[in-house]
């Protein structure tokens, strides 16, 4: 029974990135940090996300390199988180819980890349899951955690190179040509 319980958490964790969509980065010119606006299980966010831990470790949100996060519903645009520095509002419900521990695991991943020598198996994962639902390709995270570590280094070597390739070829833009970000 919890293995079953665990299985199904798994599935719907790794199910909540697959429409994740990053639709502009706006790399601010003072102060450093890029602001990151998506949408993502029928919310949209903006994020201000950095390559550095905070300073004050008071201003981020965990450790995630996100000093500013703002996700609203998409359906009544009702805002139902928001971290400035330190908690606004916390979040509405358990899935926008879900959605904030999803971004707060890999978004700096995402927008900034990241070593894997100074990274734990564990982000590493969240990494491979944000940069492949960026590019629309499904994770299966019971396959990543199955991995050796020698194996998750390789996984997420090819992933970074196939998403460096993705944002490089211009695939990240949409239909109209336009940066997506």
């Amino acid at each position: 029974m919890t293995a079953n319980r665990k299985t199904n958490r798994t599935r719907a964790n790794a199910e909540l990135g697959d429409d994740l969509r990053i639709t502009k980065t706006t790399r601010r010119l003072s102060g450093g940090g890029t602001w990151v606006s998506g949408t993502i299980a029928g919310y949209r966010f903006e994020a201000l996300v950095f390559p550095e831990h905070a300073e004050v470790t008071d201003y981020e949100l965990g450790d995630s390199r996100i000093s500013k996060l703002w996700i609203a519903r998409l359906a009544n645009k009702e805002t139902t988180f928001n971290w400035d520095r330190g908690m606004d509002i916390p979040a509405a419900s358990k899935k926008t819980q879900a959605v904030v521990d999803f971004l707060a695991a890999g978004l700096a991943d995402l927008v900034y890349g990241a070593t894997t020598t100074a990274m734990t198996a564990k982000e590493k994962r969240n990494a491979i899951g944000s940069m492949r639902a960026a590019m629309h390709e499904r994770t299966d995270g019971d396959a990543l955690a199955d991995l050796s570590a020698a194996e998750l280094d390789v996984e997420y070597a090819n992933t970074k190179k196939a998403y460096d390739r993705w944002v490089a070829n211009g695939d990240h833009r949409e239909s109209t040509g336009r940066p997506a970000w």
